[in-house]
């Protein structure tokens, strides 16, 4: 039998090959309004001696100590060892229904050094000081929404859960050597909410072992994942904030430096645009919004989209993108600044058959002449119905969202359909096979979160069981063209939340490709890679609204797999919907055959 280093051995050879220094947790000393646990969770691992949560809702917070940090760390020899603790962590929706988002502050000796929210998978926040690494090995989600999981004293009624090792390195200059390190969470602030974050103290030496290959990837530089030779990047491109020059009108909380830095630093995401509407930008704040893009955008690091919602309420909405600042602001209706929001809305309904459609807004587009995408979304909800058949611009109109905190636009009958009402003959299903049109996700989030909405108190009806949307890119680089020709060219996909990696193609056509049936020399054969970062459930092929192939669950690693269409018959419309044992779904764009070229 393989004997396992003790944790004295792992240390040292820690220490000496990966320059940090490990660190023992110890019990907590737990305060405020947190709840201690008597006894071990059953559902966490065996090896727990507690385990102590805390919820978002709370004022108190955790907090414990660690073992002393070794007294010769701050040694010539040890210019550049950090610590590293190593601990378990857990995180859950304590209520089988939708709860606000948020973060958790995390302290080290006092000091603020990073801010996290409750996610499902692996996850890298980075920090002032320090970085954290959430890497689970257990995760459970209720069935069906609505329902309810009991998995142990603490964890009683929850929506979903998921449990893992937790490694946080932090910056050497933070501790001193021969004393212990203090570390807190508390909620950053406090929001009415069940979702939870929980501390539990392990056996070190099993902790150790487990913890091995994560701390390699903590200690390794992050790198965006890769296909082929594109980087594959993740983001929200649809938000809102509650900022606004014009009187009275506010359609979202917090301002936009507040959810900028909440996509950045909390979600984690590689790109995002905060695309207000049309409605909520005073004249020349449109110039105010694209200074402020400008000043966050770094490439390389975190991307800003230059964007706004176009919002029509007789021919639904679209949002408006360019790959550079300087392109049209062009309003949905035919109107002023207006001293406020009231005055607005009563102008607005009293133009009636005055408001401008969609190829206005594609005619100014076409007069400035510029590269720019228009996106469609929500297009089957009740309140904002849009149809592809009434209007669409092929130039512009190059992917549709097909997933938000709205729900599922793509196939009406779906578990991720719950709040919004929705009109089902609008579903995007039944337009794939006559519009070629590429597949994305964001949030339209109204609640400061991007990457990582719900609803809030007045907007119930975005409220959502599972992740709030986001967008996947193949890009060439890591840069705001890129990023745009990514989505221009469909190579792109949709997925309700985690960080799934996706990628499809065709006889070598990629994803999002629009291909001529002549230009085959075999029969279609589709060609999948999911690296899911979760145990999938099944991986589903589509051709247009047709199910044609079902994958079964490969586990928690990689799959892929190739499906050739022995009944093709010259066209065809492929994609695959990808989900996951937590109820997290990707698809992928569609790629399209045809007769003739399309």
């Amino acid at each position: 039998m393989k004997r396992h280093p003790t944790y004295a051995e792992w240390e040292a050879t820690t220490r000496r090959k990966r320059r940090v220094a490990p660190v023992r947790s110890l019990a907590p000393v737990v305060g405020g309004a947190a709840y201690p646990a008597t006894g071990t969770p059953p559902w966490a691992r065996s090896q727990l001696a507690g385990a102590w949560l805390l919820r978002l809702q709370d004022t108190g917070s955790l907090a414990w100590r660690t073992a002393d940090v070794p007294a010769d760390i701050g040694g010539r020899s040890n210019e550049d060892t950090d610590v590293v603790v190593l601990f378990r962590l857990g995180f859950g929706n304590g209520s089988p229904v939708p709860q606000q988002t948020g973060a958790f502050r995390l302290s080290v000796n006092g000091r603020p050094i990073l801010s996290f929210t409750a996610v499902k998978d692996r996850r890298r926040w980075r920090g002032h000081g320090g970085e954290l690494l959430f890497s689970p090995d257990l995760a459970r989600a209720a069935f069906r929404p609505g329902e309810g999981l009991a998995l142990d004293q603490q964890a009683c009624h929850e929506a979903w859960a998921a449990e893992g090792s937790a490694l946080l390195r932090i910056r050497r200059d933070l501790v001193t050597p021969g004393q212990p390190v203090e570390l807190r969470i508390e909620a950053a602030p406090p929001v009415p909410s069940a979702t939870w974050v929980r501390v539990g103290i392990q056996a070190f030496d099993y902790e150790a072992m487990a913890c091995d290959d994560a701390l390699d990837v903590l200690l390794a530089p992050a790198f965006p994942p890769q296909v082929g030779d594109r980087l594959v990047l993740f983001g929200d491109l649809h938000n809102h904030t509650g900022e606004s020059a014009l009187p009275g009108v506010s359609c979202g909380r917090g301002t936009r430096r507040q959810a900028l830095a909440y996509a950045r630093d909390i979600a984690g995401l590689d790109f995002c645009c905060l695309s207000e509407h049309d409605w909520q930008l005073a004249d020349g704040e449109w110039e105010a919004l694209q200074d402020l893009n400008d000043e966050w955008d770094t490439p390389g690091s975190f991307v800003t989209i230059h964007g706004y919602e176009w919002t029509s309420s007789s021919y639904g909405h679209r949002n408006v993108y360019f790959p550079e600042r300087g392109g049209p602001f062009v309003r949905s209706a035919d109107h002023r600044s207006v001293p406020d929001f009231e005055q607005y809305l009563a102008e607005a309904n009293a133009r009636g058959d005055d408001e401008r459609t969609p190829r206005v807004l594609w005619d100014s587009l076409d007069r400035w002449g510029g590269p720019a995408i228009t996106i469609p979304h929500h297009s089957s909800a009740a309140m904002f119905p849009l149809s592809l058949e009434q209007f669409f611009h092929e130039g512009y109109d190059r992917v549709a969202e097909i997933y938000s905190t709205w729900g599922d636009s793509l196939h009406h009958h779906t578990d991720r359909n719950v709040h919004a009402q929705r009109v089902e003959d609008l579903e995007l299903a039944r337009f794939v096979d006559d519009y070629p049109i590429g597949f994305i996700a964001s949030s339209d989030s109204h609640d400061g979160h991007p990457g990582n909405a719900q609803g809030h108190d007045h907007r119930p009806h975005l409220f959502h069981h599972h992740g709030s949307g986001q967008v996947g890119v193949h890009a060439a680089e890591f840069t705001r063209q890129a990023i745009f020709d990514a989505v221009h060219d469909r190579r792109c996909f949709a997925l309700t939340g985690g960080s799934m990696v996706l990628d499809v193609s065709l006889n070598g056509h990629p994803m999002g490709a629009n291909v001529p049936a002549d230009a085959l020399r075999q029969a279609p054969v589709l060609s999948v890679s999911v690296d899911s970062g979760a145990p999938c459930r099944e991986i589903e092929v589509f051709d247009g609204r047709r199910l044609v192939h079902v994958e079964a669950a490969r586990g928690p690693g990689p799959a892929r797999f190739e499906w050739e269409d022995t009944a093709f018959r010259g066209e065809g419309t492929y994609f695959v919907r990808v989900t996951r044992e937590d109820g997290e779904v990707a698809w992928s764009s569609p790629i399209r055959v045809r007769e003739a070229s399309a």
